[in-house]
């Protein structure tokens, strides 16, 4: 996760966009990504991307990467609870996404 939040954007993808997101799951990972675990998150619940549409597709976005610019407020094993800087609260339930994480698809990316 690290080498992803350096890395280059796959050329379909925005560099700023994608170095955001990239930040925000790094940050989840070091923060809640433990606590996320212990309730029995799946790598990929919270952060695989879609291969052919990263930044698009919010169904296939793992939890970590949805936080960007958003403070997480509480995980639990059902929901990761986000508050947005205008104070808006969404949640990104846990489900069931058919792609690897990030640095498995786009590990290669420099």
């Amino acid at each position: 996760m690290a080498r992803l939040a350096e890395a280059d954007a796959p050329a379909n993808v925005s560099p700023s966009l994608w170095r955001a997101r990239m930040r925000a799951g790094l940050a989840f990972a070091k923060e809640w990504g433990g606590m996320a675990h212990a309730c029995g998150w799946s790598e990929a619940e919270l952060f695989a991307l879609h291969p052919a549409a990263p930044l698009i597709r919010f169904d296939a976005m793992g939890a970590a990467f949805l936080s960007c610019g958003a403070a997480v407020v509480a995980v639990t094993d059902t929901a990761i609870t986000l508050r947005g800087e205008a104070g808006a609260i969404r949640r990104a339930v846990r489900c069931a996404i058919p792609y690897p994480p990030a640095w498995a698809t786009f590990g290669a990316v420099a």
